[in-house]
């Protein structure tokens, strides 16, 4: 789980905070203008993204926040803790959760963009608003990071597992040989019809 959710963290926040900032130093133009000169108007797009790696990469990594850390991370953790009978009252309010804070981050990128908007100029808002919305994903990300430390610390292991979800005892397995198998395959109904 840290593994995954810690650089994915590092990078939104050295992207905002240091990547951004030095984008005229790091990327490309001018060697890819050069190179597009010789190339031809062909290699412009594949061009383009190598001028323009750092915001590449940005996007790449959004998207993969969406769908590595929010759906994987998040449902192999609420399966962690989940049993089957409680999935069934859980799970519908977990989806209910995920859209209202659609709606609050709808409402937090609206109000960055009017923070962009009332700038003097000759301020980067872009960046100011990168910073303030990266600066919340960083501040959700790490309670994340403490909700997944704190519940696997304190409350799962002094959970109480209802009877349902202990661990049943196997049955002893009879050991056949292989015409005894076959024998016994073959005296079964549903196998003999799928033949």
């Amino acid at each position: 789980f840290y593994t995954i959710i810690f650089p994915f963290l590092a990078f939104f926040t050295s992207f905002a905070f240091v990547i951004y900032p030095l984008k005229d130093f790091i990327h490309p133009y001018g060697a890819m203008d050069a190179v597009l000169q010789v190339v031809g108007q062909r290699f412009s797009a594949p061009l383009a993204i190598i001028s323009n790696w750092s915001f590449c990469l940005f996007y790449v990594a959004s998207e993969l926040w969406g769908s590595v850390v929010v759906s994987v991370l998040f449902w192999g953790f609420a399966n962690q803790i989940c049993t089957v009978d409680e999935a069934k009252q859980f799970y519908p309010l977990f989806g209910l959760g995920a859209n209202v804070a659609l709606i609050f981050s709808g409402r937090a990128v609206k109000y960055f963009s009017q923070i962009r908007a009332n700038l003097p100029p000759g301020v980067d808002g872009w960046a100011l608003s990168l910073k303030g919305m990266m600066s919340l994903v960083l501040g959700f990300g790490l309670l994340i990071a403490l909700n997944y430390f704190l519940v696997n610390k304190f409350l799962l292991p002094r959970a109480k597992l209802p009877t349902s979800a202990k661990p049943k005892t196997k049955k002893k397995k009879s050991n056949m040989s292989v015409p005894e198998s076959l024998k016994f395959l073959a005296g079964q109904k549903y196998i003999r019809d799928l033949a």
